[in-house]
């Protein structure tokens, strides 16, 4: 359940990089079951994501942090999809449910379409 709309944090948002990736590893551990879940379309263990934080950088993957009190709280990320069609990028987003309804995820999303536009996607999904 998400909470109430309170008012918005202050945010740092910036790349995300290599050495950043423990808080990456962090950030999505807070996640519940259900914020896994929709992130990545399915249940995922702690396995799951300490696999998948191991292999995002060789995956292409441009990942945003938004950081609150220097906590990183939100991740939006942005990977090419030229399989699927070229021009073509996927973005997903995480909140960490007790900082939901703050603004975090409307500032990562602004920061993704920014992204995707800087890099030539005109389609993102």
């Amino acid at each position: 359940m998400n909470p109430e709309p309170g008012p918005a944090l202050p945010l740092t948002i910036r790349q995300l990089w290599l050495a950043d990736f423990a808080e990456l590893r962090q950030h999505l551990k807070r996640l519940d079951d259900e914020a896994r879940h929709d992130r990545f379309g399915h249940a995922v263990s702690d396995e799951f994501v300490d696999t998948y934080v191991d292999t995002a950088h060789r995956l292409g993957t441009t990942i945003f942090g938004a950081y609150s009190d220097d906590v990183l709280r939100g991740v939006a990320e942005l990977r090419s999809l030229p399989s699927v069609e070229a021009g073509t990028a996927e973005g997903a987003l995480t909140v960490e449910p007790a900082v939901q309804n703050r603004g975090i995820g409307k500032a990562l999303m602004a920061r993704l379409v920014e992204a995707a536009r800087n890099r030539g996607f005109p389609n993102l999904y």
